[in-house]
């Protein structure tokens, strides 16, 4: 149960983040602004999950902290900015009330939501295999 919550709650301060971010880019029309929103929510989970490695961290409270922090600080910044909408411009789009989406744009969507739950999954659950850890931490340990 506990790894259900902390899942959630990663997700979460993923989306806080990546939301939070592409409004404060003022990005205009609504697939931009889903494109860079996901753009920016991946960025989060590489940067938090490399920093935290860094220390030696990589586990479910340190991954949580560090996107907590990265949060805190996006929404932080969005206050400050004067809490900035996106643009909801253009032809090409997602609609307006997300229950309307349909065809190319929902599986898009749903493909996207999905990658990025898996990788906040396996940010959570695996052990990273890229050269630094594998030479020097592994080395180390």
């Amino acid at each position: 149960m506990l790894a259900v919550i902390a899942t959630a709650l990663g997700v979460a301060l993923v989306a806080v983040a990546a939301i939070g971010g592409a409004a404060l880019l003022r990005i205009r029309g609504r697939a931009w602004f889903a494109l860079a929103a996901l753009v920016l929510g991946a960025g989060d989970v590489v940067l938090c999950s490399t920093l935290v490695s860094l220390f030696h961290g990589l586990t479910r409270p340190g991954i949580l902290l560090a996107l907590l922090v990265v949060a805190a600080a996006v929404a932080a910044a969005w206050l400050r900015a004067g809490r900035p909408h996106a643009a909801w411009t253009g032809r090409i789009g997602l609609p307006a009330r997300p229950w309307e989406l349909r065809g190319v744009g929902l599986a898009a969507v749903v493909l996207a939501a999905l990658a990025l739950l898996v990788n906040l999954y396996l940010l959570m659950r695996v052990a990273p295999s890229n050269w630094d850890s594998m030479t020097y931490h592994l080395s180390r340990a």
